[in-house]
């Protein structure tokens, strides 16, 4: 079991714009917080009136697992592929018509990676282990040497 969503993209934007938006430094730096330097005294306030936008989060509170009416794809929008972190997202890239799939790891610390020939998500150590002892990807068993050659290009 893989701690994975797939979401998919707001109508208009294109898989490019989406993707320059994820490797685009985040915006940290905007007005959650102010600071205010006084000659005795510093002080930070956290201006919580405002939440980001989190479609994963809002997803999973409001879901209550009763039916699967419920289960409605999530869509992301500029603001909120511009707050994700690039390294919680896998980017599968399928030949046509398939297209790009996009998946969020909801826990960071569970390491996931995929495999650049066949797009199987594999926990990073099983992926690894299997490239180390068999030579191969455990799914599509294409040799480590095409992983490598595709890396290079």
């Amino acid at each position: 079991v893989l701690p994975l969503v797939e979401f998919y993209l707001e109508e208009g934007l294109s898989e490019s714009e989406a993707i320059r938006l994820l490797e685009s430094p985040s915006d940290d730096n905007d007005s959650s917080w102010t600071q205010n330097i006084d000659s005795n005294v510093q002080s930070m306030r956290l201006d919580e009136s405002s939440p980001r936008p989190d479609p994963f989060s809002a997803r999973i509170i409001s879901y209550d697992g009763s039916s699967s009416d419920d289960l409605v794809p999530v869509i992301a929008n500029r603001a909120s592929l511009r707050a994700l972190d690039i390294s919680n997202v896998i980017i599968c890239r399928y030949p046509k018509p398939l297209g790009v799939r996009f998946y969020r790891n909801l826990l960071p610390d569970v390491q996931v990676t995929a495999c650049p020939h066949c797009h199987k998500i594999f926990h990073v150590d099983d992926y690894e282990s299997s490239l180390l002892e068999k030579g191969f990807c455990p799914f599509c068993r294409v040799s480590a040497d095409s992983n490598e050659d595709l890396e290079s290009l």
